[in-house]
C-alpha cells in the first residue's frame, strides 16, 4: 500500500485535511489502513490504484472517485465546484508513529478533562506562543521519541495524554500511528469522518492547515 510516511505530517504547500485514528496501536495500523482503503474504494470515493512516480504527486497517493463527493461538507462552495472539474486533490495513507499538526493554524486552547482549565497556547494579541505552550511541545517531542507523550495539568498537576485534552477551535493537535490525509480536498463532511470512525471502530479526530 502507498502513502506511509511515518513522522510529522506537515504537508507540501498545499491545504490538507487529516482524519487521524488515535487509538489504533502500532501494529495494527497497518491493517486498519487496508480496511478503510478498501472501504473508501469500494464505495467509488477514491481509486483503487495510488499514484506512480510519473504523477504530479510522486508515488503512494489515491486519486478522487466517482462518488468522492459524499465527502464533501459543502458542495456548491467554489472550491468544491473547482475540485468537481479538476480532481487534482489526493489522499495519502500514513502509517508510524506520527505528530499530526496543524500547520498555519492556531492550536488550542486545550481543556483538561479532568477539571475543565482551560490552557491558552497562544497569546490572542501577539499571536505568539504561551509559556504553557512548552508543557505539550516536550510532550510531543517525547511522544515522537516514543514516550508516552504526557502534559502536566497547570491547575491540577494531574498527568494527561496528549490525546485525552480536549482541544477546542479547528486545529487541534493529535498524535497516532494512522491518518488519512485529504491533500487539496473540499471540506470534509462530519458524517463522513463518523463513517470513518465506525469503519475503525476507533476515535477520530480531525485536523487541518496549509503549507
Amino acid at each position: 500500500m502507498g502513502g506511509t510516511t511515518p513522522g510529522i505530517v506537515v504537508g507540501m504547500g498545499d491545504n490538507f485535511e487529516v482524519a487521524v485514528d488515535v487509538e489504533a496501536a502500532a501494529e495494527e495500523a497497518p491493517g486498519l489502513a487496508s480496511t478503510i482503503i478498501e472501504w473508501m474504494t469500494v464505495e467509488g470515493i477514491i481509486h483503487a490504484t495510488p499514484t506512480d512516480d510519473r504523477d504530479v504527486w510522486g508515488a503512494g497517493y489515491y486519486r478522487p472517485g466517482p462518488n468522492y463527493q459524499v465527502t464533501v461538507a459543502l458542495t456548491d462552495d467554489s472550491f468544491a465546484v473547482e475540485f468537481a472539474l479538476s480532481r487534482l486533490g489526493r489522499l495519502q495513507v500514513t502509517t508510524g508513529r506520527t505528530v499530526f499538526y496543524p500547520i498555519q493554524g492556531v492550536p488550542g486552547p486545550a481543556v483538561c478533562p479532568l477539571c475543565g482549565y482551560s490552557v491558552a497556547l497562544t497569546d490572542s494579541k501577539t499571536g505568539q506562543m504561551t509559556d504553557d505552550w512548552q508543557l505539550f511541545s516536550n510532550a510531543l517531542a517525547d511522544w515522537h521519541d516514543g514516550g508516552p507523550g504526557l502534559v502536566d495539568c497547570p491547575s491540577n498537576g494531574s498527568a494527561i495524554a496528549l490525546n485525552d485534552w480536549r482541544w477546542q477551535g479547528d486545529w487541534p493537535i493529535a498524535v497516532g500511528h494512522l491518518g488519512f490525509t485529504f491533500w487539496n480536498w473540499p471540506v470534509l463532511h462530519p458524517n463522513f469522518v463518523g463513517q470513518i470512525g465506525r469503519e475503525l471502530g476507533h476515535r477520530v479526530v480531525v485536523t487541518r492547515g496549509k503549507l
